[in-house]
Formats: C-alpha cells, structure tokens, sequence
C-alpha cells in the first residue's frame, strides 16, 4: 500500500514530442507544463552576448525553454545555433547536438519539480515515465535512460527513482 501512496505522489511524465515537449508531475490531476522541444547552442555567440550569460548555463552550452529568446542576437544566429532535436519523432544516433538539447531539456525541467519534492520526508526520487514516438529506434530508448541517469547525477542524485520508456 506505501508503494501506491508513493506512486501517487511522485510520478512524473514526459513526452518528447517534435514541436513540444510535456512534461511534469501527473499527480491528483496537475496540469502539464509545455515548452518547444528546441534549444540554443552557445558556442558560436559572440563575446558580447556571452557576458550575458549565466556561468552555469554557460558551461553547459545549451539553453531551453523560454530561456532561448533572451540570447539571440541575430537571425544568423538563431540559423545556424537553434536546434530542434526531433524530427518526424526521431533523434538520429550521431546528432550529439541534438542529444545535448535533449539531456538540457531533461535537466531543465526535473530540476524544477525536484527541489520541491526534496522537501518532503519520503521523496527517494521521481518514477518518470517518458513517452516517445511510435517509430523510436532502440538505441533512443536506450540513450533516453541514459540520459535520465547523467541528470540524476548532475541534481546530486534523488532526483530520478525509475524511469519507464514508452
């Protein structure tokens, strides 16, 4: 009976859709939050924008979610650094850009719910259940959890319990 009481408290759903990713707890009927599956590779900005920056958002190289406006100094910019990682549902194998994208929208939005539930005395991480195109290779299903792995590291661990691909 615990295991269900958890459950209900601590599942929490992903779905990585071409457009938009959704995402967030699915307990006693919240609301999913939605943000574009995209992101802003910082490598090439220039040294002017880049003061800009947080150190730590820098040091990952990467920003999503309403974020990514706030850094685009130029239509050339947004050509050649915005990234959409899903295309027709797919991320190709060899795309580690898009992959990036991917890992800092993962850790963008746990880290949100994250802090929170640490709070609670019986929090042991979130069960996440992430949902995946019809037409997913194995190898994004794999490197999907892999990648829940290296967040759950990066929030100090506790973050992520389980995750279930779907």
């Amino acid at each position: 009976m615990e295991d269900v009481k958890y459950k209900a408290r601590f599942v929490y759903a992903e779905d990585y859709g071409t457009g938009y990713f959704k995402y967030g707890p699915i307990t006693l009927g919240e609301v999913p939050r939605i943000m574009p599956s995209r992101g802003l590779l910082l490598r090439d900005l220039p040294e002017s924008m880049k003061l800009l920056v947080p150190r730590d958002v820098l040091s990952r190289g990467v920003v999503v979610g309403d974020e990514v406006s706030k850094y685009l100094s130029s239509l050339r910019d947004a050509i050649r650094n915005l990234k959409y990682p899903l295309h027709d549902g797919i991320v190709r194998r060899e795309d580690e850009d898009a992959w990036r994208v991917i890992k800092e929208m993962t850790r963008f939005t746990l880290s949100q719910f994250h802090t929170e539930a640490s709070r609670q005395g019986d929090y042991k991480g979130f069960l996440v259940v992430a949902a995946l195109s019809a037409l997913a290779p194995d190898y994004m299903k794999e490197r999907f959890i892999e990648v829940h792995s290296e967040v759950n590291r990066e929030l100090g661990g506790g973050a992520v319990r389980a995750v279930t691909m779907e």
